[in-house]
């Protein structure tokens, strides 16, 4: 299904859950770093709330990551906007592994004439292309057909034919239009339609651009079975980690993955905590003191996507692969060039969250280059 019609109500019902429960929440605090006690024990965490634009530490029995995958770190990318992708390098800078990170899905979405939201998979077999399509050439309408059997983009099917032609056409996307059948309309095709209709203001019959997005990861921290990242007093749980669904996914177990492990997580979490006497005092926490403007990041932060986007999306390759670790290497150079020594706290927290991104994108592109074979959601056009 379409991520629009089942996210909001599992996070009202979880939201309600935690309230009931007496669990304090801090809406719009991001992630900058995590603290460590004298023997590399992971006491603590540094956010950085983004509405008083202010650093503030707070100390923990055990600590738990769960803050999403690797698809911010793309110029398309359909997880939502407050996915920065940094948690993953921070636990790996404080000791964590990372496994599976070359396994990044991807997966069409609309870019005209609504950006951002995720091509219904089942009714690829009622698309018509605006122009000749020469990847799928004659087989096109079985091609079609296959391809309205799955969500993400995989290696291993021959209808990757499509998704290899829509990344090839870039971010300016593919045309296309709907041909729905006047008669006996599968249930699940006029649900969509109302949907794109009602939600989204777009009929069938619109003119339709399609390009791929980043979607969901398969890689990130890798953790045990209970949870445990093997870094003393953290634990990892959701998109964050790696290792659950090997190459690819079967759709919907993202999800499913948050939901089980997020529960593990947690109970470990609070055994690790009942058997911990006391938390490290905040006043013992060294904060970070360099920054960088955030124009500056926020340029940075432009390039990086742009070079994880324009070889690291499905169509994979060597020089690609060099050339966008060289580009991130420059902006990991720039980056330490433009810093400041004495930064205010959104400064700091702007050269944190880069330096973060940096780090996983270069090691995301190593592992795509070390993988040499096409498997799964990973794709090797040499």
């Amino acid at each position: 299904m379409w991520r629009g019609l089942t996210r909001r109500p599992l996070e009202d019902a979880c939201t309600a859950q935690i309230e009931s429960l007496g669990i304090r929440l801090l809406p719009r605090h991001e992630l900058i770093d995590l603290v460590e006690d004298t023997s590399g024990k992971i006491v603590g965490a540094v956010l950085y709330n983004q509405t008083d634009e202010r650093i503030v530490t707070f100390t923990a029995k055990a600590t738990i990551i769960a803050a999403g995958g690797t698809g911010g770190l793309f110029e398309r990318s359909l997880t939502s906007a407050d996915v920065l992708s940094s948690s993953q390098a921070i636990a790996q800078s404080h000791g964590a592994s990372l496994t599976n990170i070359e396994f990044m899905q991807m997966m069409p979405g609309f870019i005209e004439p609504k950006r951002n939201l995720v091509f219904n998979e089942k009714t690829w077999r009622y698309v018509k292309f605006d122009q000749p399509d020469d990847s799928a050439n004659e087989k096109l309408d079985d091609l079609l057909e296959h391809r309205s059997g799955y969500g993400p983009f995989t290696s291993r099917l021959p209808s990757r034919a499509i998704d290899l032609a829509i990344d090839q056409a870039g971010a300016e996307g593919l045309a296309l239009h709907y041909d729905f059948p006047r008669e006996n309309v599968p249930e699940f095709v006029q649900t969509f339609a109302t949907w794109l209709q009602d939600e989204h203001g777009i009929a069938p019959s619109d003119e339709m651009r399609v390009a791929m997005y980043a979607h969901a990861a398969n890689g990130g921290i890798k953790i045990d079975k209970t949870a445990y990242t093997g870094v003393e007093g953290l634990y990892a749980c959701g998109e964050a980690t790696g290792g659950m669904h090997g190459a690819d996914r079967i759709g919907g177990l993202s999800s499913a993955n948050g939901i089980v492990f997020g529960r593990i997580a947690g109970a470990s979490a609070a055994r690790a905590a009942l058997d911990t006497p006391k938390a490290a005092a905040p006043a013992d926490t060294a904060l970070p003191q360099h920054g960088i403007a955030t124009v500056d990041a926020e340029r940075l932060t432009r390039s990086l996507k742009h070079t994880m986007s324009t070889y690291c999306m499905i169509d994979r390759t060597d020089p690609g692969l060099s050339e966008a670790l060289q580009e991130l290497k420059s902006l990991q150079d720039e980056a330490t060039s433009l810093h400041k020594p004495h930064g205010n706290d959104s400064e700091i927290a702007a050269l944190a969250r880069l330096q973060s991104q940096i780090q996983l994108a270069a090691e995301m592109v190593k592992a795509m280059r070390k993988r040499t074979e096409s498997l799964g959601s990973h794709y090797r056009a040499d």
